[in-house]
């Protein structure tokens, strides 16, 4: 009696076992087979568009089929239904399109390069074209560059050329990726410039000047009202100021000065110099002299006018070959 029970009871589960397992195929049939649908929208990365940037629901072995080019990066590209019904078809594909205005958009995914990147490298180009090496150059371009996103670059230059007299130029920017080369329109202006040496604050008479007495500015060459020459700050420091200077004005070689080591009307040392011998007398300055200047001096005990070099505070060297009485 029990073996029947358990035998029937087997015999019982049979069907419900062969249905569960009938219900799981039918299921994994389900998923292998969903339908194919258009996506909203699309962004590729490289320079090809693939059935599944397109399309939900495409299976493995089709997913990864080119069937078109990528736009340029940052660039949109607007896919029509007809244009989509047709690749579709070709590559086996149950999709129809709704109406005759589905459409599906494409971007190609961009990095920007912006002028400040790009600047300082067209700035030596332009001066391998012979631009001048201290200018400013006003930069025109459809900026920012956009390039392919997630890949390695290098910049370089085509076809620069120097125009209007080296005022303005145009170049080809050529970047090149691994697989791709891109070529943007530059232009613009080449405006030269000096750093000029002008006053920190008001400057009198007499003052000696120090390094924080000076500010370099750069200033632009075809402002300037006339040809002035730009001096250094090491042209200027320890000479002294001539007359009032306005804080922020040029400071030029008029406005200064050695600095004063001989005064008119004072009494100096008068040195004689002959091969290795030296003789010293008073003297008297007839006018003002600074390191290196030469001046008029009259020895006082022989009232003979000579000229020397100021070699210090107070000192006048003649050499013997410069002597010559009054």
């Amino acid at each position: 009696m029990n073996r029947f029970f358990i035998r029937l009871a087997v015999l019982t589960l049979l069907p419900l076992h062969a249905a569960a397992a009938g219900a799981v195929r039918a299921d994994e049939a389900t998923l292998t087979e969903l339908p194919v649908t258009l996506r909203a929208s699309a962004v590729v990365k490289d320079a090809s568009i693939r059935l599944s940037d397109l399309f939900s629901g495409v299976d493995a072995e089709k997913d990864s089929r080119v069937v078109a080019k990528a736009p340029a990066a940052g660039k949109d590209v607007v896919l029509t239904a007809k244009w989509l019904e047709k690749v579709a078809k070709s590559n086996g594909l149950d999709w129809k399109a709704d109406s005759a205005e589905t459409t599906i958009t494409v971007t190609r995914a961009a990095r920007n390069i912006d002028k400040d990147e790009i600047y300082p490298l067209v700035l030596k180009e332009l001066a391998q074209a012979g631009a001048p090496e201290r200018a400013d150059v006003a930069l025109f371009g459809d900026f920012p560059l956009k390039i392919p996103t997630g890949k390695a670059y290098e910049i370089g230059f085509e076809e620069t050329s120097l125009r209007a007299g080296g005022k303005t130029f145009r170049t080809k920017a050529v970047i090149r990726t691994d697989d791709e080369t891109l070529t943007f329109a530059l232009s613009g202006q080449i405006k030269p410039f000096a750093l000029f040496p002008t006053a920190a604050d008001r400057m009198t008479a007499g003052q000696i000047l120090t390094e924080s007495d000076i500010v370099m500015k750069k200033l632009p060459l075809d402002k300037m009202k006339r040809k002035t020459a730009s001096l250094s700050t090491a042209d200027l420091v320890g000479k002294e100021v001539r007359r009032t200077i306005d804080a922020g004005k040029i400071i030029t070689a008029d406005d200064i000065r050695s600095r004063i080591m001989v005064a008119k009307g004072k009494l100096i040392t008068l040195s004689f110099r002959k091969g290795g011998i030296l003789l010293s007398a008073q003297g008297k300055a007839l006018e003002n002299g600074g390191l290196g200047d030469t001046v008029r001096v009259m020895n006082t005990q022989s009232k003979s006018v000579v000229q020397g070099t100021v070699t210090g505070p107070e000192t006048v060297v003649v050499d013997a070959v410069d002597t010559h009485g009054k």
